[in-house]
């Protein structure tokens, strides 16, 4: 069996995306490939459930991120602070390759795929993930006042460093894929040659209706770090009954923002969501980055539309007017929001959404993914992107002088 090597960015606790994705990859990429994962850090309880999944683990010792730790032992330790300081460690002191060069030194692997935004690592190919980092701060500055005063204080620093980081990782690697076509595009337009588009998805064989007949007397709000600032009390005065779920509370928005409008429920179990996204009206997604968004997708797997803006990832799988509704603004969402509820009906077919959503699975990721690892996906002619002169050199030596 081939040797598969996964490069990830730290992988955090229990509501971890790098986790969800591994998790994913491993079930559909192991009867393939024997799999090995190197992250710089792994949440204990990941790690286990990972190696359960026959994955084998590699992570330099010590585990040095410090910050992380304190901010564990304060209950204040999240994915994105743990993110945060794996960027800091590779664009300023470049520890997280040297590490990983130092810890992979002794093995042999038939194809690396870097499905990291931090960890510079020679690899077949580069799965882009997550936006550059100034194009994340500029869209959360909308709604948050720590992302603003980053943003002044820091913003051209910040992006000049991650520019460098990126074309590191970029320099590295053999081929290009992005996880969303807004992210394909994206890239692109910054001089990145990404060939081709291949979603992060999972499994959604538990994403389906749970009752013939739905409630449909409520709206669902998803809220996660990138949640958009909407007018929650003018719903509430329209008489919009409004759920809200999740464990991301955007950093410097107190919750009372949302409870103190809507029913808020925090976090809950995929089975309680599941029956959440089968009972309501619609769910209501407003975002400020989503590259890709797995929220539309699972609630049009239950049969439920989705309201969001057009743009982005979600522009990309919800279809507007048939599983659900794209709009512009926050304003426009109220508004939207409002005359549905009113309605009291969608017009949209369930089983519209269903369909759709059957469009995005993860076994066309694992099909998708292996493809492109195997070097059998050729560049479709209508999506070919010709790289810069540059882009070329580097692409062409990448064996001979990568940075491992």
């Amino acid at each position: 069996m081939k040797r598969l090597l996964l490069v990830t960015d730290p992988i955090g606790g229990s509501t971890s995306v790098q986790f969800d994705i591994l998790e994913s990859l491993a079930q559909g990429l192991g009867p393939l490939y024997e799999l090995t994962v190197y992250t710089p850090h792994c949440d204990p309880m990941r790690r286990l459930a990972l190696l359960e999944d026959r994955c084998k683990m590699i992570l330099p010792e010590p585990d040095d991120f410090p910050l992380n730790r304190f901010l564990q032992s304060r209950g204040t330790g999240n994915e994105s602070m743990l993110w945060a300081e794996s960027w800091t460690r590779e664009a300023m002191f470049r520890r997280n390759s040297r590490e990983a060069i130092d810890s992979l030194r002794s093995h042999e692997f038939d194809y690396v795929v870097n499905l990291s935004m931090t960890v510079p690592y020679r690899s077949d190919l580069w799965w882009v993930l997550g936006t550059p980092l100034d194009q994340t701060i500029r869209g959360m500055a909308s709604v948050n006042v720590y992302a603003r005063m980053v943003d002044h204080l820091a913003g051209r620093t910040l992006a000049s460093l991650d520019g460098k980081l990126l074309h590191e990782i970029q320099s590295g690697t053999m081929r290009i894929v992005a996880n969303s076509p807004y992210l394909r595009d994206l890239y692109r337009a910054r001089g990145v040659p990404v060939e081709g588009v291949v979603y992060t998805l999972k499994d959604m064989s538990e994403f389906q209706p749970t009752t013939p007949s739905p409630r449909r007397d409520y709206v669902l709000l998803y809220v996660g770090k990138e949640t958009d600032r909407l007018d929650f009390e003018a719903l509430l005065d329209a008489g919009v009954k409004v759920v809200g779920f999740g464990s991301k509370i955007p950093t410097g928005t107190r919750i009372k923002r949302f409870t103190q409008s809507i029913e808020w429920l925090g976090r809950v179990s995929k089975r309680k969501l599941v029956d959440l996204y089968s009972n309501a009206l619609f769910t209501l997604f407003p975002f400020t980055c989503e590259p890709m968004g797995l929220v539309p997708i699972e609630s049009m797997a239950c049969g439920t539309p989705v309201l969001t803006y057009d743009r982005q990832g979600p522009a990309t799988t919800v279809v507007n007017n048939s599983t659900g509704w794209l709009v512009h603004t926050p304003d426009e969402m109220v508004k939207k929001a409002t005359h549905l509820w009113q309605r009291g009906a969608t017009g949209i077919s369930p089983r519209d959404c269903v369909l759709r959503a059957q469009n995005f699975s993860g076994k066309r990721m694992v099909n998708e993914l292996s493809s492109w690892i195997e070097g059998a996906c050729p560049v479709d002619a209508a999506d070919e992107f010709t790289p810069e002169p540059a882009w070329s050199a580097t692409h062409v030596t990448h064996r001979a002088v990568g940075r491992a």
